[in-house]
């Protein structure tokens, strides 16, 4: 596993983590783990991570746009004041991309690892820009059309399989992905899908979930740190949304892939680079993640490679050394799959279950409120259903 040299006088400043979705809550207790004062801002109060008792949170009306901004500015006074500025950890590109917008505002308050790529960071973030880094690079991409109503229709070339992916260029829009079957289909999307435009189109890539492959990174200007490779079993919608089950990989031709992509970059912080494999065997980049961890990072965190860490051991000026071990365990996610446990067995098998028992994302014998409220949560949400259909057969 990876081994940190630091004493426990690192406490001298805290982190901020913003949200706690699962994957908050994952980065708040990965950053807890290592003796960390975390301190978690959140706005949604039904969220099961707003229990964790790995983080002093903090409820706030909104962690978007020009309001998370003014809550950052707010809640500063109440930080530990040390020798280092607390350390931010954003969790989507929304919030990554309000922070690179008023970093001039916050700058004196906090640090961030990425504070020098300001710019570089934002460009990342444009889908539209994604080819060209591709063809930099010398890797493939499929091919893009930039859909920004009906009429552009008309430029989008034929796919070879007659189906497309279609995404909103702009992050958390009114959907993630859609996987549609012809171009009426995309017409149908413009019109549901207004305020999300433009779309980045592209042809699909035959596929399923586990031929998704993922490494992510920590970098030190320009120089790697840390890396972990990993390959998706499930996702929900299958093969289109969030993953919902992971595990390691020895794939080495993914991290050739990810350090080729980021080699033009003297960049520092978290990135990481999801692939494709099609079923003719080439590698095909989907898309980038920078300036913040994505949603699988407790699969790398249980598996010996604790990214959230490093960035702020990074950040706070200590050293890391990283060794070479990693661990085989499965990462699952339940709340968007009551079923996923079963789901796994079928795809890796029972004996490997026993071998190494998988790891859930709500789940911590020293954290157990945020799996108690989930399954709560489970509860209500399976009656309701329930009583609806009880209902809709009366």
């Amino acid at each position: 596993m990876l081994i940190m040299e630091h004493q426990y006088n690192i406490n001298n400043t805290t982190a901020v983590v913003i949200g706690l979705c699962v994957h908050g809550l994952a980065v708040s207790r990965a950053l807890a783990k290592g003796g960390v004062e975390v301190h978690a801002i959140e706005s949604d109060t039904k969220l099961p991570g707003i229990h964790t008792s790995s983080s002093i949170v903090h409820i706030v009306n909104s962690i978007a746009g020009k309001d998370l901004i003014c809550n950052l500015i707010n809640l500063h006074p109440y930080l530990k004041s040390g020798s280092w500025k607390p350390v931010l950890f954003p969790i989507n590109d929304e919030m990554v991309g309000s922070i690179a917008d008023s970093w001039n505002e916050l700058e004196d308050l906090y640090c961030l690892s990425w504070s020098c790529n300001i710019d570089l960071v934002k460009s990342l973030l444009n889908k539209e820009n994604l080819a060209t880094f591709c063809q930099e690079s010398g890797l493939n991409y499929p091919s893009s059309s930039l859909v920004n109503d009906v009429h552009s229709l008309e430029l989008i070339p034929e796919s070879p399989n007659r189906q497309y992916i279609v995404k909103p260029n702009k992050p958390l829009s009114s959907f993630k992905v859609k996987k549609v079957n012809n171009k009426d289909e995309i017409s149908k999307l413009i019109t549901k899908h207004k305020g999300s435009l433009p779309f980045i189109c592209q042809p699909w890539i035959e596929g399923d979930d586990s031929s998704i492959y993922f490494c992510a990174i920590y970098y030190d200007k320009g120089v790697p740190l840390c890396s972990f490779i990993g390959q998706k079993i499930l996702s929900h919608p299958p093969a289109l949304g969030q993953t919902t089950a992971a595990l390691p990989s020895n794939n080495k031709d993914i991290l050739n892939y990810t350090l080729r992509f980021f080699s033009e970059f003297d960049i520092t912080g978290p990135v990481s680079l999801e692939i494709k494999v099609d079923i003719k065997g080439e590698y095909w980049v989907i898309e980038p993640t920078v300036g913040r961890t994505d949603y699988w990072i407790d699969c790398c965190i249980q598996n010996g490679v604790n990214i959230p860490y490093i960035e702020y051991l990074n950040q706070v000026g200590k050293k890391i050394t990283d060794s070479s071990e990693k661990g085989d365990r499965v990462w699952l996610d339940s709340s968007k799959d009551p079923l996923i446990i079963f789901k796994i067995i079928k795809h890796i098998g029972l004996f490997s279950i026993f071998k190494s028992p998988p790891r859930f994302a709500y789940c911590d014998l020293r954290d157990y409120r945020p799996v108690y409220y989930s399954l709560i949560d489970l509860l209500k949400r399976k009656s309701k259903k329930f009583f609806t259909w009880q209902s809709d057969t009366a």
